[in-house]
C-alpha cells in the first residue's frame, strides 16, 4: 500500500486495522496474503489458514455486489460483537445479515441507500467516515502550486472531465497541468495507453506516503464525475493535504464538503461543458486570490479525521454497545437529538451518532 496504489476498500481496511493495533488492540487480519507473519502490530494470516477463532470482535470487509461472503464460515468465528464493514451500498452475497450486530457505513448517503434496500433493522446501521494517516503528511517546507490540478482515482471517476477541465484553463494560461495517479489498474483491470497530450502529467500507480506529499504540492484536486459516491478517500487525502477539491455534487460529497467553505461543489453533468466552464472560473478565481485559497484549505485540512480518531470512535461505539462506559457518552433526545430521526444521540470521538438509525452528524463546534 506504501509502496503501490491500491483501492479504496482495500486501503480503508488496513489502515482501521493499524490504527486499531497503534491504540493497544490485539488485530489479526484474514486476508490473501502471501505469507503469515506481523506486521506493525498488526498479524497477517491467509484466509485459508483460520481454523476455528474466539475473538472480541468480529469485523467482515466487502465491498458487495458479485463478491461472495459464504466462504468465511461464520461456525467457526465466536464473536461478542459481530461487524459488517461495506465500502458501498451493494448488499454482499453469502452472508445472514440477521446474524450482524451492526453495518459499519462510509457516509450518510449510503446509509440511506442500505435501509431503504436492505433487509434490516435500521438500529443496526452505524456511520463511520474513513480517515487519513497523519503521519503523511508531515512535510515542514511545502512549495504549493496553484496552477498544478491533481487527478488521482480510477478513469470512470471523471478523467474525461478533468481533462476537458484543463483544456478550458490552458486557453487563457499555459501554466496549468494536470497530473494523473492511479488508472484502471485499482480496480484490477488492464490499464489502457498512457495519455499524451499538452499540458497532462502522468505518474500511474504509486505509493501512499509519495502520494501524500505530492497533494501537498499541489492546488486543486478534480473529482467532477456522474458516479454516485460512496465515499472518497482521495477527497479526504487532498482536504487533509490543503489541496483544494473541485467536487461534482453526487453521493456522498456533499455530506463532507461544504461549498465554499472547505471545498467547492459543482452542480450538473461534469460532461456538459457549460458546468467545466464553470469549474475552470472557481479555479482561475481562487489561483488569483490567495486569502480565499487559503481560508479554503486550512478548512478543509481540519475537516477530516485521523485514523486514530475513527479507531477511538469505534471502540467508543464497543463500549456503548457492552455498556461498559455508560457515563461518558453525552446521549440527546427528543428534537435536539438526530438530525435525520431525532432519535438519541451518542457523543463519540469524531462527533454524534444516532442509536435509532445509526446517522451522523459532526460535533456541535462544526
Amino acid at each position: 500500500m506504501n509502496n503501490v496504489g491500491v483501492g479504496g476498500g482495500i486501503t480503508a481496511r488496513l489502515r482501521i486495522a493499524h490504527a486499531l493495533a497503534n491504540i493497544g488492540n490485539q488485530v489479526t487480519l484474514f486476508v490473501n496474503c502471501p505469507r503469515d507473519e506481523e506486521i506493525k502490530g498488526v498479524q497477517y494470516v491467509h484466509y485459508s489458514h483460520h481454523g476455528r477463532v474466539s475473538t472480541d470482535a468480529l469485523i467482515i470487509s466487502s465491498s458487495g455486489g458479485e463478491l461472495d461472503l459464504g466462504g468465511w464460515r461464520s461456525s467457526e468465528f465466536s464473536a461478542e460483537i459481530k461487524i459488517l464493514m461495506i465500502a458501498g451500498a451493494e448488499q454482499p452475497k453469502g452472508i445472514n445479515m440477521n446474524s450482524l450486530d451492526y453495518i459499519y457505513t462510509p457516509s450518510n448517503f449510503i446509509r440511506g441507500i442500505v435501509e431503504r434496500q436492505w433487509a434490516i433493522s435500521r438500529k443496526q446501521l452505524f456511520v463511520q467516515y474513513h480517515g487519513v494517516p497523519e503521519e503523511n503528511y508531515k512535510a515542514k517546507h511545502i512549495h504549493r502550486n496553484d496552477y498544478a490540478l491533481v487527478f488521482l482515482s480510477h478513469p470512470s471517476k471523471g478523467l474525461t472531465a478533468a481533462r476537458y477541465l484543463l483544456h478550458q484553463l490552458r486557453k487563457t494560461d499555459e501554466r496549468y497541468l494536470l497530473h494523473v495517479y492511479g488508472g484502471s489498474r485499482l480496480w484490477g483491470e488492464q490499464d489502457p495507453s498512457i495519455i499524451r497530450e499538452p499540458g497532462i502529467v502522468n505518474h500511474g500507480m504509486v505509493g501512499q506516503k509519495d502520494l501524500a506529499c505530492a497533494l501537498l504540492e499541489m492546488g486543486f484536486s478534480i473529482h467532477l464525475q456522474t458516479r454516485q459516491e460512496p465515499f472518497g478517500l482521495s477527497v479526504i487525502e487532498s482536504m487533509r493535504a490543503g489541496c483544494i477539491v473541485i467536487a461534482s455534487a453526487v453521493g456522498a460529497y456533499p455530506e463532507i464538503i461544504t461549498h465554499g467553505f472547505n471545498g467547492i461543489l459543482i452542480p450538473g453533468d461534469p460532461e456538459n461543458p457549460m458546468v467545466c466552464q464553470t469549474a475552470a472560473e472557481w479555479i482561475r478565481v481562487l489561483s488569483q486570490n490567495k486569502y480565499y485559497a487559503d481560508y479554503i484549505r486550512d478548512n478543509a485540512v481540519r475537516s477530516v479525521h485521523s485514523w486514530d480518531t475513527v479507531a477511538r470512535t469505534w471502540i467508543g461505539h464497543w463500549d456503548w454497545h457492552f455498556h461498559q462506559d455508560p457515563i461518558r457518552h453525552v446521549i440527546v433526545n427528543g428534537r435536539k437529538g438526530c438530525g435525520n430521526c431525532s432519535g438519541a444521540l451518542i457523543g463519540l470521538a469524531d462527533g454524534l451518532h444516532c442509536l435509532d438509525c445509526g446517522y451522523y452528524q459532526r460535533g456541535m463546534e462544526w
